[in-house]
Order: C-alpha cells, then sequence, then structure tokens
C-alpha cells in the first residue's frame, strides 16, 4: 500500500541521512559490519541513546516525516511519523490530528480501526516514557498506544482524547506514572468521579472511599498510580474538583502538584478557596503533605486563627510556592489582619520563594496585604506573579514597581491580565516610574489579551505606551535577563520593531491569531535584534508562518518551536 511504501521510503532517507551520520560519529557506534550495520545498531539502542543524541534523532524524524501545511491532510507522512515516534523515541508528541486550518482530520474515520490495530500490532514501546497528545487524535488510537507502553512516566493529554475511558486504560497499563496532566478542559468534556475513583484507587468507588477516610484507615486503599507526584484534572463543576482533590491528597501523600506549572485560570476554577475547602479537613487529622503550592484568599487568612495556620505550615512542609487571591471585599482591618497572618506563615515556611497573587480591585487592598510580608520575606522571593483575572481588575504599574523593589533577588517576573485591558498607570500619575533595579531578573513575562480601548485612539496610544516603557524599563534595569515572554496583538504590534536585546529566550504567543499576526518578515527583522537569541518559540500562529520561519533558521543554531515555553501548542 501507499503508505507502506512511504515508511519504507521515509526509512531509508532516515537511515542514509546525514544527520545520523553525524549521530553515529558522536556515539561511537562500533559494530562489525561497516557502517551500514552501524546505523542498525544506533537504530536498536536509540531509545537509549544520550541526550545529545536524542534531539538530532528528533530532528531527522521532523525533516523528513514534515506535513506540508498546503494541504489539508496527509495521513500517510502523519502516519509515518507517528509509528516512527513510537518505535524510534522515548518522548514522544503527538500534535494536531488535523489539517493546518482545521477543516478535516488528518485521520480518515474509515481508518481508525485499522490504525488502532496497526499501533497496537507494534507494541509494545516498552522504551516510551514521555508521551503528550494534542489535538483531536481518535481515543481509540490513543488507548492502543497506551496499553503498550507499560514503563509510560509522564502523560499529557487534551480535547476529546480526555474521557473516562482513557483515564481507565491509563489506570490499567500506565502503573508507573509520575506525571498526569489532562489539559484544555471544557465543561462539556470532563471525566465523571466514577471513573476518578477507579482509574487512581484500583477500581474502588467513591463509597469505599469515604467510609475508609471515616474510618482512619487510608492504608487499606490500594493506589493504582505509587510514584504520582504531579497530576492535573480536567474537573468539572468546581464540587467535582474539590473532591477529587481530597481524595488525592488523602491517599497520595506525596503528590506535589495539583495544577500544571503554566495553568493560568486557577482563581476563576475555585483554587483560591482550595485551603478551606480541601486542605483545612485533611490537616485536622494530623496528616501531612508534599505539596509545593497552596492556595489561598484574603477571607481565609483573615478568619482562620493562628494555631490553625501554624497546623496547616507544618501539615506542608514542603511549600515553595503560594497563590494567593487578593480580591477580598471588607474593612481596612480585615486587610491589615490578612497581612499581619500571611507574615507570620511566610515565617513557618522555610523553603518559600514563589509568590502568585491576584490583585485586588483597589491598590491599597493589594498593598495592605501583600507589601508587610514582602519587606519581611521579599529576600527570599525569586519568583513573583501578579495577576489581574477579572475584566474588572487592573494591574497599575505603581504596585508593580512597589513590590518589585521589594524582592531584591527577583529572577522572575510575570504580569498576567487576561481580560481585555491593559496595564494601567492612576489618574494621578501619567507615567510609570522608571526607578528600578532589577540586578537578578533572568526572566520577564507580560501576557494580556489586547489593546482595550480599540474605540479610543487616545486611549489606546496611552496604554501601548505604558506598556513600551514598562518593558523598557525592566529590560534597561536587568542586565541578566535571559528570557522574555510576551503577547502580541494588532494593538502592540510596534513593540516588536522596537524590541532589542541580549536574551536567549523568546515566546511570542499571537492574541489575535484568528484576525491578524505577525508576518514572517516581521518575526525575522525582530530575530536580527537579538543577537543572542537560541530559543524562539511561536505560540497561536498558523501553520503557513510557523514553517516559513522555522525553514528560514532551519541551518542555524536558533531552534524553532511551536507553542509556549512548555513545549505546549497553546497555554
Amino acid at each position: 500500500m501507499d503508505h507502506a511504501l512511504r515508511l519504507a521510503k521515509v526509512w531509508a532517507e532516515l537511515v542514509s541521512s546525514p544527520i545520523l551520520r553525524r549521530i553515529s560519529v558522536s556515539e561511537k557506534v562500533s559494530v562489525p559490519g561497516g557502517a551500514r550495520a552501524a546505523r542498525g545498531a544506533l537504530w536498536a539502542q536509540a531509545p537509549r541513546a544520550s541526550r545529545v543524541a536524542r534531539p538530532h534523532l528528533r530532528e531527522a524524524l521532523d525533516a523528513m516525516t514534515e506535513v506540508n501545511p498546503k494541504y489539508d491532510q496527509d495521513f500517510p507522512t502523519h502516519l509515518t511519523r507517528l509509528l516512527l515516534k513510537l518505535v524510534l523515541l522515548d518522548a514522544v508528541f503527538v500534535d494536531r490530528d488535523y489539517g493546518d486550518k482545521d477543516r478535516r482530520c488528518v485521520v480518515p474515520f474509515a481508518w481508525e480501526r485499522w490504525f488502532a490495530r496497526l499501533v497496537a500490532r507494534l507494541g509494545p514501546f516498552t522504551h516510551l516514557q514521555e508521551l503528550q497528545v494534542y489535538g483531536g487524535m481518535y481515543p481509540s488510537i490513543l488507548a492502543a498506544i497506551l496499553k503498550g507502553a507499560p514503563f509510560l512516566t509522564s502523560l499529557l493529554i487534551s480535547h476529546i482524547n480526555i474521557t473516562d475511558e482513557i483515564l481507565l486504560v491509563a489506570g490499567r497499563f500506565c502503573p508507573r506514572l509520575e506525571k498526569l496532566y489532562l489539559l484544555h478542559n471544557y465543561p462539556w468534556q470532563v471525566i465523571s468521579l466514577k471513573a476518578f475513583c477507579a482509574a487512581f484507587f484500583d477500581g474502588a468507588s467513591k463509597r469505599d472511599l469515604v467510609r475508609v477516610m471515616r474510618a482512619g484507615c487510608e492504608g487499606n486503599i490500594r493506589r493504582t498510580f505509587d510514584s504520582l507526584t504531579e497530576v492535573d484534572l480536567a474537573y468539572g463543576e468546581i464540587e467535582v474538583a474539590k473532591e477529587f482533590h481530597k481524595f488525592l491528597l488523602s491517599f497520595y501523600p506525596n503528590l506535589t502538584s495539583i495544577s500544571c506549572e503554566w495553568r493560568t485560570n486557577m482563581f476563576e476554577d475555585g483554587y483560591s478557596s482550595h485551603a478551606y475547602d480541601v486542605l483545612f479537613p485533611i490537616i485536622s487529622k494530623g496528616q501531612q503533605v508534599s505539596l509545593k503550592r497552596v492556595y489561598l484568599d484574603g477571607v481565609t487568612l483573615y478568619s482562620t486563627g493562628r494555631t490553625r495556620l501554624q497546623q496547616m505550615a507544618w501539615s506542608c512542609p514542603a511549600v515553595t510556592s503560594l497563590a494567593l487571591d487578593c480580591s477580598t471585599r471588607g474593612s481596612p482591618r480585615v486587610y491589615e489582619t490578612a497581612g499581619r497572618q500571611l507574615t507570620e506563615l511566610l515565617s513557618e515556611w522555610t523553603h518559600f520563594s514563589e509568590l502568585h497573587a491576584n490583585v485586588s480591585y483597589e491598590d491599597h487592598v493589594t498593598h495592605t496585604m501583600l507589601a508587610p510580608a514582602l519587606r519581611v520575606h521579599g529576600g527570599r522571593l525569586t519568583s513573583l506573579t501578579l495577576e489581574a483575572s477579572s475584566p474588572g481588575q487592573r494591574l497599575h504599574v505603581a504596585t508593580v514597581c512597589l513590590l518589585v523593589q521589594l524582592c531584591p533577588v527577583l529572577a522572575s517576573l510575570r504580569l498576567r491580565v487576561w481580560s481585555r485591558s491593559m496595564l494601567e498607570a492612576p489618574a494621578t500619575q501619567p507615567s510609570p516610574p522608571l526607578s528600578l533595579h532589577c540586578a537578578h531578573l533572568e526572566e520577564f513575562c507580560l501576557h494580556e489579551d489586547g489593546p482595550g480601548d480599540q474605540d479610543d485612539p487616545v486611549a489606546e496610544e496611552g496604554h501601548l505606551a505604558r506598556w513600551t516603557g514598562l518593558m523598557e524599563t525592566i529590560m534597561t534595569a536587568s542586565p541578566l535577563l535571559a528570557t522574555l515572554s510576551i503577547s502580541i496583538c494588532r494593538g502592540v504590534a510596534p513593540l516588536m520593531d522596537k524590541l532589542q536585546s541580549d536574551i536567549h529566550v523568546l515566546h511570542l504567543h499571537v492574541t489575535d491569531g484568528y484576525e491578524w499576526e505577525p508576518s514572517v518578515e516581521q518575526i525575522c527583522q525582530l530575530v536580527s535584534r537579538l543577537p543572542r537569541l537560541q530559543h524562539l518559540f511561536l505560540e497561536e500562529v498558523s501553520g503557513r508562518v510557523f514553517w516559513r520561519v522555522r525553514r528560514r533558521y532551519q541551518y542555524t543554531g536558533l531552534r524553532v518551536y511551536w507553542g509556549n515555553l512548555h513545549g505546549w501548542p497553546r497555554t
């Protein structure tokens, strides 16, 4: 058949490619029978090859099996690429099971069962350790891969792949999982509590778990994933998420994370009340957990007594990061008490180094809650994230500058505004202050949805000026800056024409991807002004732009990726 012939042809091209000759030399494979036998031995040991060889191997696969974005679908190429990756690599990323314009699925429906059977016959993939599946992969094909991957340690999946059946298959055939992320969850695509209990607790039901928890006999429940440390699940209602977390933290004491590191809507998903609804019922039993991030809100800080907070600090000794929701309504006494309690709580966490704060609707509330703690503990803080997650919120430049000044060794600063509102300066202060000192800053992220005042050119121009001024100030005051991550839309496109730096990593998130995106020439001109750039991440750009940029720098030292800083197609 055509696909078989194509597979054989690509295999022959890969074996004879210059890239693999370079790999065989670097790996010093010595096998009797000459170079052909040596390359054959290399293929046999490819999954166990060194870290130096693996990038070259993935580069060869991408170059030889690249899908042509001019066509809506290319089933033979997609099939070839997936099969080669499954057979050869220990870390497999299956990207976008559809054409460049999302018109038709790459795998025709009529070939779904045949494809799944073919994958099953190729297994087991005993070398496969990491699997990431993005896009509309048929669950039956994903299930066939999971059934043949008994040593899988990391699984990230999204979209229609998130089903009860897939979770049950992972629980049955992948017991060595250490990381399980179910991402891009939608209200109509979630896993059920029944499937969750069966998959994570070896077939147990919710009734069994509740009965054991009430009896205090958690050791009687058998865990499916004994090595699990990181999890992010596709939740339904907020109450369902709370049930998930209670069960997980009660029976998985080694769990260090319940949300993926680049999740941006944690406060909207009910995490702000996570301590009151999930942690406190668990720690009241004297149980310790291994969480590295804890979620709190101002009301919990104010209303919780000192003894309970000390108990929480004792029960979560490994905490390094705190996510705090400052959007609290109350009197000045509430804010002052919350700030004082926060200062005392951070004194108990000796490993604390990261703060993620959702700012209040009023600046003075944010200052009152955060400033006292940062004056005492700001010298320990290496990462600061400030977020305005609601449409009515404004992240004022003065707030950013005040808090940054209290963190002298800050290495990472992330600003996130997920509504269509730009960074604002108070009415009494028309321009941002320029007296920032970020001598240790290595990463700066600035993300917003858009310019906001599209109908008011004067206001839009002012927003752009403030954003540009803040970026220039941060970059001028940060001699060690190596990573820059920013959102780009039509309103702030002029930023690309002014940006000059010695950064090594650049992430561009195009927020107007369906209406506007930078041209290939704009991106190349930007790269030309960044002489030390080594990694370029393009998120939510079209395949046409991505592949042209990638081909432009194919034989240079610049590596181009299609996704966010974590290698995932969308944040």
